[in-house]
């Protein structure tokens, strides 16, 4: 007997199978080999997914947390709001809390919970899966000026990276594998294990005041952040030896990018050879899921390419601003306007595992929590949050390289700001408040979508209307300012154009696309007539000129600017 979901098209899977989790909201349409645990596929249309244990389709819509009943500290309170409300609610009676947590985020279509801790008895399994973060690296790496165990001496440069160079890297792996993994070897619930979050790939190369990672993607960073440390430390007389090798030392000019970059990828296989060794021999069973970058910008090319060789699935923290008037979500804050899913195809072309999105979120400024410090664009209020949450949820599940999400996170932050450790953060990014109250339209917008999930998964390779297409197309960077034009110009033009082609009904018999060179075929400054080329050529023609700067700008006008709608009217 097949048991209905709350959701349209999807099936509970109680009896489908001997070896199927019971609970577990999957998509049964999708049937391959059960083999008790957790694993990932392609099909035939190059689509990834997980396959449960009794070899279903899967699609891990997470939440961060929870995982003990608790909350974060408030070193300005003193002590933990969150922690307070569940005290008050539940007393000592851990089970009801972890029963009915349990259930409102299943009642959302939530399937399973991220964790770094071992979550309460109750919590997962029936119907929840868990994969959890381990942190190999950054708790080898200390975070002590100068500490040996650290490639970066966090003084110069914040952060932590694990070195790998050290011999007892590896025991302090296996150490930890066994402490967290083995016990949970044959846990058919657990997905896999994240190897560490967000370790300091960028080394030297700092953060501005955005929190962008500048040039980190060249990947020469960490030679420049090694190269400064003390000649004793191990993992400079590691770079030495290295250079060594090849003939140079720190401060020759034959020490190019490409051997800054070669240093890179020697230090990335290190990490992450013994890292997922150490994980597997703990739990063969289980998935290894990266290490959780840190964004996209801060994160180099060659840890995403090294990265491939040994993870079964990639996994990165970002948190991309939506466009809710476009119907998108772009690739980044500042300089990147592209479809979100442009940046995730191109590092899956570098990695070629599929890829987690393992920490998003759009905290709203209309609660008591400031939101000043913490990642994620900033919304209005209740109502932008679960469009823009619905709007990323919806594009992520479109994508045939994703595999699955984290939402972060189940509680709201302390107001006054949580642990120090974080910089004080003070968001709205919870499921639920500080008084353990819901968010409902956020959380109908999870539900709604989550009922949608396998639908839009059996749908990818055709046009959604609720996600804008991915696109190779290159959104203009909106830095084209100019003091000579009176500023931010080219907007005023698009929305004077639009009007030209309005009053004229679209009836034009050619249309020309072009940068300045083409626009100032119709109208020489210097002259104050038309090039004599348009007069000789196109002075007949019924022709119109949407141009006067960049392709990548004429390239927005089309898809995004409507422009490609009122030009077809004829």
């Amino acid at each position: 007997m097949k048991l209905l979901s709350l959701f349209a098209g999807v099936v509970v899977a109680g009896s489908v199978g001997a070896a199927e989790l019971e609970g577990l909201v999957c998509d049964t349409a999708v049937t391959s080999e059960a083999t008790g645990f957790f694993r990932l596929e392609q099909d035939a249309k190059g689509v990834w997914r997980f396959v449960t244990p009794g070899g279903h389709g899967f699609f891990l819509a997470a939440n961060n947390g929870p995982a003990r009943m608790t909350g974060d500290a408030c070193p300005a309170l003193g002590y933990s709001p969150y922690k307070r409300t569940l005290e008050r609610k539940y007393g000592k009676d851990v089970a009801r809390w972890a029963a009915e947590a349990s259930g409102r985020l299943k009642s959302w279509g939530f399937n399973a919970i991220s964790t770094w801790d071992p979550p309460e008895a109750g919590l997962t399994g029936g119907g929840l899966a868990s994969v959890r973060v381990v942190q190999l690296g950054k708790t080898f790496a200390q975070e002590t000026p100068n500490n040996d165990s650290n490639l970066l001496d966090n003084v110069t440069f914040k952060g932590r990276f694990p070195n790998v160079f050290r011999d007892d890297f590896a025991d302090h792996c296996r150490r930890m594998a066994a402490r967290f993994c083995a016990k949970e070897r044959d846990n058919p619930w657990i997905v896999g294990w994240y190897t560490d979050n967000e370790i300091t790939w960028r080394g030297a190369v700092k953060q501005d005041a955005n929190g962008m990672s500048g040039d980190a993607h060249l990947g020469t960073g960490m030679y420049d952040a090694v190269s400064q440390l003390p000649p004793e430390h191990s993992g400079r007389r590691a770079l030495d030896a290295f250079l060594a090798e090849k003939g140079l030392k720190v401060g020759d000019e034959g020490v190019t990018v490409k051997v800054k970059q070669d240093f890179l990828s020697l230090v990335a296989e290190r990490y992450y050879r013994i890292a997922t060794s150490a994980i597997r021999a703990a739990a063969p069973h289980h998935l290894v899921l990266g290490c959780r970058f840190a964004g996209f910008r801060s994160t180099p090319d060659i840890a995403w390419e090294e990265g491939g060789k040994w993870n079964d699935a990639m996994s990165v923290n970002s948190y991309p601003p939506a466009d809710l008037t476009n119907g998108y979500v772009k690739a980044g804050f500042t300089d990147d306007h592209r479809p979100i899913s442009a940046k995730l195809r191109e590092v899956y072309r570098k990695c070629g595992r599929p890829i987690l999105l393992t920490e998003w979120s759009y905290p709203a400024r209309d609660t008591k929590c400031p939101c000043k410090v913490g990642a994620g664009q900033r919304v209005p209020t209740q109502k932008e949050r679960a469009a823009a949450s619905a709007l990323f949820a919806r594009t992520l599940i479109s994508e045939p390289e994703v595999v699955g999400y984290s939402y972060f996170r189940w509680a709201d932050q302390p107001a006054p700001g949580r642990w120090k450790m974080t910089g004080g953060e003070d968001c709205n990014y919870g499921l639920v408040n500080e008084e353990d109250e819901p968010y409902e339209l956020l959380t109908e917008a999870f539900k709604k979508v989550h009922g949608e999930m396998y639908d839009l998964r059996r749908r990818i390779g055709t046009e959604h209307p609720a996600v804008r297409p991915a696109s190779t197309v290159p959104y203009p960077r909106f830095k084209t300012y100019s003091k000579v034009r009176g500023g931010l110009w080219w907007k005023p033009r698009h929305e004077a154009k639009l009007a030209e082609i309005a009053a004229g009904g679209g009836a034009y018999d050619l249309v020309l696309l072009g940068d300045s060179i083409t626009y100032n075929w119709r109208y020489e400054k210097a002259k104050g007539k038309n090039h004599p080329d348009y007069e000789k050529l196109l002075a007949d023609r019924d022709a119109i000129i949407k141009s006067d700067d960049q392709s990548r700008v004429d390239a927005w006008r089309l898809a995004v600017g409507r422009a490609i709608d009122a030009l077809m009217k004829k």
